[in-house]
């Protein structure tokens, strides 16, 4: 499985070698931490003691999930197109809604995070509904959904069944508003999910509700059901690349529990403190380029990177299968039955117009 999985990363980065230079005429992201370029820098700082601390991190390259000075993978997989990723809250504009600990319907880990629901609506409403077909968007939602359940789970709150519930539901109302984003007129849609802990990490496991696994097939299935093309990127194939040979990627380690920066205050900033880092909070100088993990969630600017690297040759790769294949409107309407979608080959052009469930499966 490791073999075959590094057989498939090395085909789509060389199949990236030929794609069509810049495709797109801009870059929009929706979303929560996974791509968040940097919204808060923008909003007043917190309150009480992290105010302080948010302020010394913006003033020495934090504000963003990763490690200090380092870009987001929004950012760098606009920047590999000619784009930008700039937060839609700054001043001037930008094209990047998505916000640190937004969840996809809700408001209920961060009351200050717009949900991604409510940032598509915001972005439709800016452009009267008609979206723009030649942009690339980036949709990446939902762990903080998982989060919350899990949350609610541990503390007595819920039962599995309705952590479970909750989860699928929240993978419903993101397939919703990406269906409402499509029929407005986009066409280049970018949908992460799955994974980021490597599987020989001890923490790969340790979700035993199985919330990641669940919203995953409800996200990609509901997606397909609902008949939106997209290009599905789990992000479960990566990590097990990345396990499988750290170095490879120039990475050192890569145990979710090795992470690049200390937490400034642990008491008043439970999780997500990568936001908070600065250089001099860093395990190493080298650390941006050698751990994988910035915090507990986030990657440092090196896990960015390979992770940006990932996307851009999967949307490469599908533009030159669909284009391949004769398809110049990048819609191919085929389906196939399940037994055929069992035994036939699956292109990436076949991907982006229906997702097939992971064969790597996420246990988390």
């Amino acid at each position: 499985m490791r073999t075959k999985l590094l057989c498939l990363l090395a085909g789509l980065l060389m199949a990236s070698a030929n794609a069509v230079a810049e495709p797109f005429d801009r870059f929009i992201g929706f979303g929560d931490s996974t791509i968040d370029s940097g919204w808060f820098i923008y909003q007043p700082p917190p309150a009480g003691v992290n105010g302080p601390l948010w302020l010394t991190a913006i003033a020495n390259g934090g504000g963003k999930p990763t490690t200090p000075y380092g870009r987001m993978v929004s950012e760098l997989l606009a920047a590999r197109y000619g784009l930008t990723a700039f937060p839609a809250d700054r001043p001037g504009g930008g094209t990047n809604y998505a916000a640190h600990g937004a969840q996809n319907d809700a408001a209920l880990l961060n009351p200050r995070a717009p949900s991604t629901v409510s940032q598509i609506n915001t972005y439709l409403a800016s452009v009267q509904g008609v979206a723009d077909a030649k942009a690339l968007y980036l949709i990446s939602s939902g762990g903080n959904d998982r989060t919350y359940a899990n949350n609610q789970f541990v503390a007595g709150v819920f039962t599995q069944a309705q952590a479970q519930n909750y989860v699928i539901a929240a993978a419903r109302s993101l397939v919703s508003a990406i269906k409402q984003l499509q029929d407005a007129g986009a066409r280049y849609l970018l949908v992460p999910d799955g994974q980021q802990i490597v599987p020989e990490d001890p923490a790969y496991n340790a979700n035993p509700t199985s919330l990641l696994a669940i919203y995953h097939t409800t996200l990609y299935a509901g997606l397909s059901a609902q008949g939106v093309h997209f290009i599905p990127a789990d992000r479960a194939v990566l990590s097990a690349a990345i396990g499988a040979n750290p170095a490879a990627f120039g990475l050192q380690f890569i145990l979710n529990s090795q992470q690049a920066c200390i937490n400034p205050s642990s008491a008043t900033i439970p999780r997500g403190w990568a936001l908070y880092c600065t250089p001099q909070l860093l395990v190493t100088p080298n650390a941006p380029q050698t751990y994988l993990w910035a915090d507990a969630e986030h990657y440092t600017a090196a896990g960015q990177k390979v992770l940006a690297d990932y996307y851009v040759n999967l949307v490469n790769a599908a533009l030159e299968s669909c284009e391949s294949a004769g398809d110049d409107d990048h819609h191919d309407d085929r389906r196939f039955d399940e037994q055929h979608r069992r035994l036939a080959p699956v292109t990436l052009c076949d991907l982006w117009t229906t997702a097939v469930p992971s064969r790597n499966g996420d246990r988390r």
